[in-house]
C-alpha cells in the first residue's frame, strides 16, 4: 500500500514538472507545441536551426510525449 501511494505521488510530481516545462516553452514562444511545430516546419521560426531552438524543439516534444505517458499511468493508478 505504501509503495502504491509513493508511486502515485511520484507520477503526480513528475506530471506537474512536465506541465510546468510545457508552460515555460509556450510562454517563451507564445504558442502551443503544435503551432510551434507547424511554424518551425514552414520556416516561420527565426533561427529555427540554431542549437538553442532545435534543443527547445526536442525538449518540448519530449515533454509533450512524457506528459501523455504520465497521464496514462496516473489514470491507471487511480
Amino acid at each position: 500500500m505504501a509503495f502504491s501511494l509513493a508511486l502515485k505521488d511520484l507520477v503526480r510530481l513528475r506530471l506537474e514538472e512536465t506541465h510546468a516545462q510545457i508552460a515555460d516553452f509556450e510562454q517563451k514562444y507564445g504558442m502551443s507545441f503544435r503551432a510551434f511545430e507547424n511554424a518551425w516546419k514552414s520556416g516561420e521560426i527565426p533561427d529555427a536551426h540554431s542549437w538553442t531552438v532545435e534543443q527547445d524543439y526536442l525538449a518540448w516534444e519530449a515533454a509533450i510525449t512524457d506528459a501523455a505517458a504520465l497521464e496514462e499511468v496516473a489514470a491507471w493508478l487511480v
